[in-house]
């Protein structure tokens, strides 16, 4: 996959400009607007790997105001240890945003089975609601590269989805579904196993936005945002790696999201930290189930 990586990143010098509808800046001074900093794979291997995420809180400080939550799609550290948990921990405090909801990627749980981001992070699986809007965040629960989540929490999901249909639902996990469509996400390495038990339930069930990482592509690639009507219309969103790749060429990403209370409008933004600019032409408005409302 690195060679495909690399000769995209370069065509990215070609096409990834900053074409498109200007970041509506106002929006930070908003109240009727829910705001959202999503973040997957800070996962450092070397210092440069932690100056990146040390580099976007500080962007996101310096850039943003009033974003009321950050989520993180896993992926924290590279392999397991109190020292980087200890120092992802000391970064996240650097951030003006105080509300931090994260779940484990493969990384995370190896080699211990997850017992250091439990004790540092908090529980596997849980959920958020603020206003009308409930987050379900769903942990990798394996070491090896498929994102695996046992049958108990897929019921644990599942039970969750069908007894709040009432609200509009975002689930994140660490690894795309297969069938999302996502990039990627039909290779073993780099989907949910069994995601058709996800799917089977989203056919019926209405989840509005789906948020993942793992695959540490550049939100420039094809397919990183899905809307798949197969599937009642959810919303598959890709959310690239803090960590930079291939030498540096593939920098730091996140992206940002916008719930508009009061309408059903949510737009997601791309933010790149190595150039402290928004990715206007990788924005995307969407439609939701429900009309938000404040928190």
């Amino acid at each position: 996959m690195r060679p495909l990586i690399l000769l995209t990143v370069l065509a990215s010098f070609l096409f990834s400009s900053c074409a498109g509808a200007p970041f509506p800046r106002e929006i930070f001074d908003r109240e009727d607007v829910f705001k959202i900093w999503a973040v997957a794979d800070t996962q450092p291997v070397n210092p440069s790997h932690r100056r990146a995420f040390e580099n976007a809180v500080e962007d996101f400080n310096l850039n943003t105001s009033n974003v009321h939550m950050a989520l993180v799609a896993g992926d924290i550290v590279n392999s397991a240890s109190e020292e980087v948990f200890d120092w992802y921990l000391a970064t996240r405090s650097k951030s003006y945003i105080t509300m931090w909801n994260e779940i484990a990627g493969n990384h995370d749980v190896k080699p211990d089975g997850g017992a250091l981001f439990r004790k540092k992070i908090g529980k596997f699986n849980k959920t958020i609601t603020r206003g009308n809007i409930l987050f379900i965040l769903v942990s990798d629960e394996d070491g090896t590269k498929p994102t695996v989540i046992s049958d108990k929490s897929f019921e644990w999901w599942k039970k969750t989805v069908e007894n709040n249909r009432d609200k509009i639902l975002v689930v994140m996990t660490h690894a795309p579904l297969e069938g999302s469509s996502i990039v990627f996400s039909g290779l073993r390495d780099r989907q949910i196993t069994n995601s058709q038990r996800f799917t089977e339930v989203l056919k019926k069930e209405k989840v509005d936005l789906w948020l993942s990482g793992h695959t540490h592509v550049p939100h420039f690639f094809p397919r990183t945002i899905k809307k798949k009507d197969n599937l009642n219309g959810v919303v598959f969103v890709h959310i690239s790696s803090i960590r930079p790749e291939v030498g540096g060429l593939k920098h730091p990403e996140s992206r940002f999201l916008a719930f508009y209370c009061g309408t059903k409008k949510l737009s997601v933004f791309s933010r790149n930290h190595k150039k402290r600019k928004w990715q206007n032409r990788h924005a995307k408005h969407f439609m939701l189930s429900k009309t938000v409302e404040c928190p």
